[in-house]
């Protein structure tokens, strides 16, 4: 077969340096292309990316260039263009299917971590957040009080970057269901939060950022359930899902395997860190590094999955929460 017809080209972390053969943006079959996570240090034209394959990915590079208006328009062609340092205009759009979350050569301040999505002006510094993953806002009960978990139940497809009022949600990589965020009907154990019902997921890499925060020492946990695969039928329960997780670019857990640390499926995992914030953001990437099972239960990706996070500063041990009233009986 030639080069012509070739729909899938995936070069992904194989150490790649220099630049992109301009041959590859011509390639009239080409649907999938995945130069993610290797060393590429060339410039790629706007003229380029509006040829791009409807999945690209390029995320993880060197690679630079003016991104024009022209490549926001095709709303069918997912582009993640993340970690890399690309330019844009003050006027470029936000959009659902384009990736530009840290693509920005501008990496010393918030407006950076969002090119496209106008200046980030801090009203006002947080010390606590809280986030449902893949599910609705929900209220846990603790001793501390009561804690609100905010939803995380934007849409996310092949390439997308969603955010709010002072946190978001990038996601990396192509599910062939096109479901991103999944749930469980089964029942969990009494002392299991509602949290675990739902959890989001990705084929590749997943990352939350928060952003306004108070600098200092934060608490970082980490919810983990796998709710996806079930022991109680045999072929699915050898399901294996792996992944690596990463706290402000700091490697905190290799080759991670949510059921067996929890010795099973439908079992909380609560993995917990500290980490220093210093300009304001905290960031925590999941990255699957093509490990564990992709035809079983069914042919596809098992990717990273994360049913809800925590984060308090040092100086907020209630983590937000707020305070109950106590029953006095008579």
């Amino acid at each position: 077969m030639s080069s012509k017809g070739i729909r899938t080209l995936i070069l992904r972390n194989v150490s790649l340096s220099g630049p992109i053969p301009s041959y590859i943006w011509n390639l009239p079959s080409l649907l999938r292309l995945d130069l993610s996570f290797n060393k590429l240090t060339s410039e790629v034209q706007t003229q380029s990316l509006e040829k791009a394959p409807k999945y690209t990915y390029l995320t993880s590079n060197m690679l630079y260039g003016n991104v024009g208006s022209g490549v926001f328009l095709n709303r069918e062609t997912y582009i993640d263009l993340s970690y890399n340092n690309f330019s844009y205009s003050s006027s470029c759009p936000d959009k659902s299917n384009i990736n530009t979350y840290r693509s920005s050569y501008l990496t010393e301040n918030l407006t950076g971590l969002l090119p496209c999505s106008g200046p980030v002006n801090c009203k006002s510094y947080q010390r606590s957040l809280n986030i449902n993953c893949g599910g609705e806002n929900i209220v846990v009960t603790n001793t501390s009080g009561r804690i609100t978990y905010q939803a995380d139940t934007s849409e996310t497809k092949a390439a997308t970057n969603q955010h709010y009022e002072n946190w978001g949600v990038s996601s990396t990589g192509y599910l062939p269901n096109d479901i991103y965020i999944i749930s469980t009907g089964l029942t969990l154990s009494q002392d299991s939060p509602s949290f675990y019902k739902t959890a989001r997921q990705s084929a590749l890499s997943l990352v939350y950022y928060a952003f306004c925060l108070e600098n200092g020492v934060y608490n970082v946990k980490l919810h983990f359930m796998e709710i996806q695969f079930s022991d109680e039928e045999l072929y699915s329960s050898l399901g294996r899902r792996i992944f690596d997780v990463y706290v402000q670019g700091e490697l905190f857990l290799r080759d991670f395997n949510m059921k067996e640390e929890a010795n099973g499926t439908l079992k909380p995992v609560v993995k917990e860190t500290n980490t220093n914030v210093t300009n304001h953001l905290l960031e925590i990437r999941l990255y699957w590094a093509g490990k564990g099972t992709t035809l079983i239960p069914e042919r596809g990706n098992y990717g990273p999955l994360i049913s809800a996070i925590s984060l308090c500063h040092s100086m907020e041990p209630e983590c937000g929460a707020e305070k109950t009233e106590p029953h006095t009986n008579y």
